[in-house]
């Protein structure tokens, strides 16, 4: 009888050193987890507290010519070589899908896939007006399957979208929209504005906020090229640039890249940054666009939302004026 109990207590003994040992394994396993989950969130936040640089580069146009695809090698080893955190794409990507045939579009497409692959970072892309499938033909070719934007988010995914990075919010816009008598205009269309006004109810107002859209906001471009009193036409700016700003009113937007027009310009108003980021293809591979060579802007972003940036044209020249 007294074998029996001691035999009961000794089982008891290990059943019980057992549940400790278990139960020690499963607080390390917690406190483990806490641990790593405190040392991303500090990640997180000392990420958010350094400063980053990307590239912006714009209206590259390409096409399928032996010496244009050298000048992109050339800019492509460029950026990598300044190792920018990402790469943000200002639209305009190919020479024009909106007048060719949908071979010749498509085949331009797969050699900007194909070239940019090289970059050794992330790229984001913005619609342009040079993205756009089979306007210029009208509505002959509504039912394809590409007409349209769908040229371009069938491939990327969107014509419109936002992301983050080390503490910024980026917001890549479409601001290209079809008029009744099929041109195309600089207009943010309602849809788009009710989703931008979406993304910002969810954004910390004192989170720095950088835009991007191929057609400029603000630009003195046309002043400067025909006189103070030149008006912007439709087609050259964002006709409701004031309203899509007013969105912003409560939130730290600091940032807007822009494109289109072929040249560099930096603006600043009511501390608000804007950049018309030049030509990656300049006069169209044929030179320098007035005084924009080709080439791209560098940045580098701050926590505090403030912003450095520098064009950075590469080492190539047209063959048709060496």
């Amino acid at each position: 009888m007294e074998f029996c109990n001691s035999s009961k207590r000794s089982t008891f003994r290990v059943q019980f050193i057992n549940l400790i040992l278990m139960m020690l394994r499963l607080f390390a396993s917690l406190l483990l987890l806490l641990l790593l989950s405190s040392c991303q969130s500090n990640d997180q936040d000392n990420n958010a507290k350094v400063p980053f640089d990307l590239v912006f580069m714009t209206d590259v146009h390409v096409i399928d010519k032996q010496d244009v695809k050298d000048a992109m090698a050339i800019a492509i080893d460029s950026i990598n070589r300044i190792n920018p955190d990402l790469v943000i794409a200002g639209g305009d990507l190919v020479m024009d899908a909106s007048k060719n045939n949908l071979d010749s579009a498509e085949r331009q497409r797969y050699l900007y896939d194909s070239l940019t692959a090289k970059l050794q970072m992330p790229q984001y892309r913005t619609i342009g007006n040079h993205d756009i499938f089979g306007w210029r033909f009208g509505d002959s070719l509504v039912n394809n399957p590409s007409f349209g934007k769908k040229f371009f988010s069938n491939t990327v995914g969107y014509t419109y979208t936002t992301f983050d990075h080390r503490g910024w919010r980026f917001l890549l816009l479409d601001g290209i929209t079809k008029t009744a008598d099929g041109r195309y205009i600089g207009m943010i269309d309602s849809l788009q504005m009710q989703w931008i006004g979406e993304v910002l109810a969810e954004t910390d107002t004192l989170m720095p906020i950088a835009v991007v859209t191929h057609i400029p906001l603000a630009t003195l471009g046309y002043q400067m090229d025909f006189g103070a009193l030149s008006p912007n036409p439709d087609y050259g700016v964002i006709v409701n640039a004031k309203e899509l700003l007013a969105l912003f009113a409560h939130h730290r937007l600091r940032l807007v890249l822009q494109g289109h027009l072929h040249l560099y310009e930096k603006l600043l108003y009511n501390n608000i940054t804007f950049i018309t980021g030049g030509a990656l293809c300049a006069r169209w591979w044929q030179g320098k666009n007035n005084f924009t060579e080709e080439g791209f802007v560098k940045l580098r972003l701050f926590p505090d939302g403030s912003v450095n940036a520098d064009y950075v044209a590469f080492d190539w020249t047209p063959k048709k004026i060496r």
